[in-house]
């Protein structure tokens, strides 16, 4: 059974923002029943693509075998195969494969740092960059390579496992950190590259990752923000308790709503909606269970009629066509699936339309739009017709 840092890499964006939640999560036993599902297929994923790679198999060979009570189905063979085939693209001289960084405790630059990396690979080249690839199985949440906590982890990782053995690494060589995920929809493709140096992972260790590392051994402070959606006391974490709380009693009058304050309480959102997630799930859980909760119980989800055995026969006969449904074009992501030569078509065929607007935090990559106004529209009017009349 493998023991996972309270301090590792997949986890390293949560206690990097917030120290306090692994004292927390150490005291409770709350298992994360939303996440048990996805991480179970990821992890024979990961085992079934290591498998690949080191038996020099594709991922076809390997449909209808079983691993850690996952059976490889074709959908999950064509994903692995993008990653396969990219890591293997990097095997020159030397690589590693679902291997461990600091092993040793004695060497270790901090007691809780260590791990496993899915793929790395580099050559004698001084030059030459420095690859270190995760592989992302899930569809729901699309994760950017660039200043990737968790890819940076495991850099550094990686560097010093080469120090330990003796390779020199020059502070300046590359390190291109990629993060493959052919089941989630991202904008730059299922393969996200981003390119820095050692130097860098080791400055970025040194006066972030590290400090951070020390900092939870004595801080109970506690932020709230995305990384609380995979945080396991989020049921029990006094922050977001307090937020939860607040918007329940919150009673000031609307003119006090500034926008100073609606920015700072928005960055709050996705980590309270992270905790009513959560207690939805625990609710539901504990009914099912046969507790009898106070001011909840358990119906029936709401359902759409169907009809009944032996219905289509009576329905065409009697209605004709009108009782079909007229053939419609799939989606993009069903035309993918249709034969090898369709995700070229779809990406040639394929666009992403303006849809209106939504509200993203700063730290969202997307660019910034400017607002609607009348004002904006029929100055970009004015300058749109003396475009064409020059």
């Amino acid at each position: 059974m493998t023991v996972h840092s309270p301090l590792g890499a997949s986890s390293a964006e949560r206690w990097l923002h917030c120290p306090g939640s692994v004292a927390l999560a150490k005291k409770i036993v709350l298992p994360d029943a939303e996440e048990s599902e996805y991480a179970k297929e990821g992890t024979a994923a990961h085992e079934a693509a290591a498998f690949c790679l080191k038996n020099d198999f594709d991922s076809w060979e390997i449909i209808g075998q079983d691993f850690d009570g996952i059976v490889c189905t074709r959908e999950m063979a064509e994903a692995l195969q993008i990653y396969i085939s990219y890591a293997r693209a990097l095997m020159a001289q030397h690589w590693m494969i679902e291997a461990g960084i600091g092993r040793d405790p004695d060497s270790r630059p901090h007691k809780d740092f260590y791990g496993t990396v899915d793929f790395a690979a580099y050559t004698d080249h001084p030059y030459e960059p420095i690859s270190v690839v995760d592989y992302k199985h899930g569809v729901g949440i699309s994760v950017d390579a660039e200043q990737n906590p968790q890819l940076m982890y495991y850099a550094y990782g990686v560097l010093h496992n080469l120090k330990t053995i003796g390779f020199p690494v020059e502070l300046s060589r590359p390190v291109v950190l990629t993060i493959v995920q052919p089941r989630g929809f991202h904008p730059d493709g299922p393969i996200r590259e981003w390119q820095t140096t050692a130097g860098e992972i080791k400055r970025w260790a040194q006066e972030e990752l590290l400090p951070a590392m020390h900092r939870v051994e004595i801080s109970e402070q506690f932020d709230a923000g995305s990384w609380c959606r995979f945080c396991p006391a989020k049921l029990v974490c006094p922050l977001l308790a307090g937020l939860f709380g607040a918007a329940q009693a919150d009673t000031r009058p609307a003119m006090e709503l500034t926008d100073e304050v609606l920015g700072r309480e928005y960055q709050y959102i996705e980590a309270v909606e992270h905790r009513i997630k959560a207690l939805k799930a625990a609710a539901l859980s504990r009914l099912m269970g046969g507790s009898l909760v106070p001011g909840i119980k358990l119906v029936h989800k709401k359902g759409n009629r169907v009809f009944k055995d032996g219905a289509e026969a009576i329905l065409a006969a009697k209605l004709g066509e009108a009782a079909y449904t007229p053939a419609a074009l799939k989606s993009p992501s069903e035309m993918e699936k249709v034969s090898h030569e369709a995700p070229k078509l779809v990406r040639e065929w394929c666009y992403i339309p303006e849809t209106g607007y939504t509200v993203a935090l700063e730290s969202d990559r997307r660019q910034a739009c400017e607002a609607p106004t009348p004002q904006n529209v029929f100055q970009h009017m004015i300058l749109t017709k003396t475009a064409e009349e020059s």
